[in-house]
């Protein structure tokens, strides 16, 4: 009886054994592999959370009205320029580290204000005329006077060739044209916290560190419209360089800068993969006056108050894969 017993039970495992090896064949040839859910973590994939953003705002570089003069020897007259707030737009891509931190790389173009500046000028020179000498008859002569109209010099000794001279001494008409632009790009290294999510919306805090590029253009065009008979001297006071379009001025100065910013906003997801940004920048740039080191002013103030710019910024983000 106890024979028969063992003889039945090994029949039952050998039969259970068969059973399972089928199946445990199968599911080994699908690679389908079974665990404990509640123990198991299943790892991050390769390439997730990365995005790509792009972001368009409002800049609030602090609106002010100064006067400055290129030159003083020249005796240029001082220009009232105003740069004034501005619009900007950058591209950045980043990561989603965790459900509550996330990184990334911006590039903005910041600020771009220009101010033009254009008024009508007298010039000196000098002009040729003709003298009728009750002796000699008719001669060419020229005359030279300051833009103020003021004679400087004839060509004739004869006094009553200098009388007459003083009838053709007055200023050649011309432009002046002064143009002033401010632009900054900046590069930044950014981190941000997602706060928890309510009715859809996000909101986060971040910060940042990178490089700015504050540049500033100055450019100063004289025209002066003479006829044949004409010659345009610059500078005023003087018989000065013949001219007709001169560029005095047309300097570029820039420089790299140390900049940090800090940010708060918020998400909301229009999709799973594309989520509308909301949110407010401060960034300061660190040693602005340096970019016009070398520049010909008498009055540095011309970025004054252009260190720190206030960004509203509406943007999206799209999840890559």
């Amino acid at each position: 009886m106890v024979c028969r017993s063992k003889i039945l039970a090994a029949a039952l495992i050998a039969s259970v054994a068969f059973s399972i090896q089928p199946a445990m064949a199968a599911d080994m040839d699908g690679n389908d592999v079974y665990t404990d859910d509640a123990n198991f973590v299943k790892p991050a994939e390769l390439g997730s959370g990365w995005y790509m953003r792009g972001d368009v705002s409002y800049n609030f570089n602090l609106e002010q009205e100064r006067g400055f003069a290129y030159d003083p020897i020249v005796g240029l007259p001082s220009l009232q320029f105003r740069f004034g707030d501005s619009y900007g737009f950058g591209v950045g891509v980043g990561r989603q580290l965790t459900s509550l931190l996330r990184a990334d790389v911006t590039v903005d173009r910041l600020a771009s204000s220009e101010t033009v500046f254009q008024d009508f000028r007298g010039f000196s020179g000098s002009r040729r005329f003709e003298y009728i000498d009750l002796v000699d008859g008719a001669t060419t002569q020229t005359v030279s006077f300051d833009r103020d109209g003021n004679l400087i010099g004839t060509s004739c000794a004869v006094a009553a060739c200098t009388a007459a001279a003083g009838t053709f001494a007055f200023p050649i008409g011309g432009t002046e044209r002064i143009d002033t632009s401010y632009a900054v790009w900046s590069v930044l290294a950014n981190a941000y916290v997602d706060l928890p999510t309510f009715a859809g919306v996000t909101p986060y805090v971040g910060g940042g560190a990178g490089m700015a590029r504050p540049a500033v253009t100055l450019q100063h065009l004289v025209t002066c419209s003479a006829n044949e008979d004409e010659a345009c001297g610059f500078p005023g006071g003087d018989f000065g360089e013949v001219i007709t379009d001169y560029e005095l001025i047309n300097d570029v100065y820039a420089k790299w800068l140390p900049t940090f910013a800090v940010s708060a906003g918020a998400t909301y997801d229009l999709t799973k993969n594309i989520k509308l940004d909301f949110g407010y920048r401060f960034q300061h740039i660190m040693n602005i006056d340096s970019v016009l080191d070398g520049a010909n002013l008498t009055d540095t103030t011309l970025l004054d108050n252009k260190d720190s710019v206030h960004s509203v910024r509406v943007g999206m983000r799209v999840s890559t894969w």
